[in-house]
């Protein structure tokens, strides 16, 4: 038989997505040479992305706040000549058509001239691996936790090979429905939108002049975001059947399904690369923290992908909890003292819940068809267009620049 390992840590983070490897990479350059930092994830090693694994084409829409944070930690200049700016945003109600207007648009100017950027969600996973990797205070276990037991002075993880890691706290990263969270015994509120949606990346005829698109249709939003070149990335909401149907298709067959709702100023569609769905649901953890444990991005909240917000709320708990953490350290108290967790607790448990809520009664408002309703959020969403305060107000909203804003998401080193 071969050696068990056994390891002992200050920080365990339990994850390798984008959110454990930023926040791995975070507490490595602000209290690399003062803690044991161990990553594990059946991925950490390899450093092969999902996106890699799957083939599928996934996009994310990086906001100012998420865009200091990379650059922090020393990816963003890697991922700038493969992102692509978003200089405007068109929503519209409905189909797209000659009777059809555009209801509400924002351009960088509405913000100050803060651009978001849309990037390949592979893209951005690797980067960050890539500086994980080559990080010498941060080590790699390739496994996966099986079980997990707390002390008052430790947590205790089982690994998949028969090892263990102790750590004084671990941090969950291990996406959504975290195992890590259920053996740390938190409950969840969950529902099923009994929607799915398709992504993929297509190839189009004319330029999109980083332009992005967002209809709301019966069956859920749908939207079309620019990438480099003559590609956008289409997030396509509809019912889990439809959407199963979808994918199975040809890319010919593919493309005349997407034809009635495509953006004609795109062009003709060249091809379909890339194609997967995605069910949606709503998700949020009742406690973001347990002794010795915090949650943190999708292991805490899922919310609907109709605003693209997902990864920019789970990269502002990243930053949000290393403010703490390192405050922490810094007058010298465990890392897992139970003021500290729930400081962080309470900086972006409302933040996540408003918004998971916001954007679920965007999504129910919108996935339906009467005609009363259809004209009172038109109207709604008309005035804001003509309100340009109320417009810079939910652009800032959107960059994670709004409320109590964690240092590195504006900037600003921690020390």
């Amino acid at each position: 038989m071969g050696k068990v390992n056994s390891f002992v840590a200050d920080i365990a983070i339990v994850g390798g997505g984008i959110v454990g490897q930023t926040v791995a990479k975070v507490l490595a350059l602000h209290l690399g040479n003062d803690l044991r930092i161990v990553q594990i994830s059946p991925d950490a090693v390899s450093g092969q992305g999902h996106g890699g694994k799957s083939g599928i084409k996934r996009a994310v829409a990086l906001a100012r706040g998420s865009i200091f944070l990379l650059d922090a930690i020393g990816v963003w200049s890697d991922l700038l000549p493969h992102a692509q700016a978003m200089r405007r945003i068109v929503v519209s109600d409905g189909m797209p058509g000659a009777s059809q207007l555009s209801l509400l648009e924002f351009d960088s100017s509405d913000a100050d001239g803060l651009t978001s950027f849309v990037v390949e969600e592979e893209c951005v996973l690797n980067a960050c691996m890539r500086v994980v990797r080559s990080d010498p205070h941060i080590q790699l276990i390739q496994d996966y936790v099986s079980a997990m037991s707390c002390t008052p002075s430790w947590r205790t993880l089982a690994l998949g090979s028969g090892g263990s890691v102790r750590a004084r706290l671990v941090i969950g990263c291990d996406g959504v429905r975290s195992p890590t969270r259920k053996m740390a015994h938190i409950k969840d509120v969950s529902w099923n939108y009994r929607q799915s949606a398709l992504v993929a990346k297509v190839c189009h005829e004319h330029e999109h002049h980083g332009v992005a698109i967002e209809r709301f249709l019966p069956a859920g939003p749908f939207a079309i975001l620019p990438l480099q070149g003559c590609y956008s990335s289409l997030v396509w909401t509809e019912s889990r059947q439809r959407a199963e149907e979808l994918k199975c298709v040809t890319s010919s067959e593919l493309a005349c399904a997407l034809d009635e709702r495509w953006d004609v100023k795109r062009g003709d569609i060249v091809s379909i690369d890339g194609v997967g769905t995605f069910p949606l649901a709503f998700y949020m953890a009742r406690r973001f923290i347990a002794e010795r444990f915090v949650l943190i991005g999708d292991s805490a909240h899922q919310v609907h992908p109709l605003a693209g917000q997902g990864l920019n709320l789970g990269l502002r708990d990243v930053a949000a909890f290393c403010e703490v953490l390192v405050d922490t350290l810094r007058l010298g108290l465990d890392p897992a003292t139970p003021g500290a967790l729930e400081k962080y607790e309470r900086w972006r448990r409302f933040d996540n819940i408003s918004s998971a809520l916001v954007f679920d009664g965007l999504n129910r408002l919108f996935s339906n068809e009467g005609e009363g309703l259809r004209m009172v959020r038109d109207l709604g969403l008309g005035a804001v267009d003509r309100l340009p305060a109320i417009k810079k107000m939910l652009m800032g909203e959107a960059q994670g620049l709004t409320g109590a804003v964690p240092k590195l998401m504006m900037g600003q080193r921690l020390f």
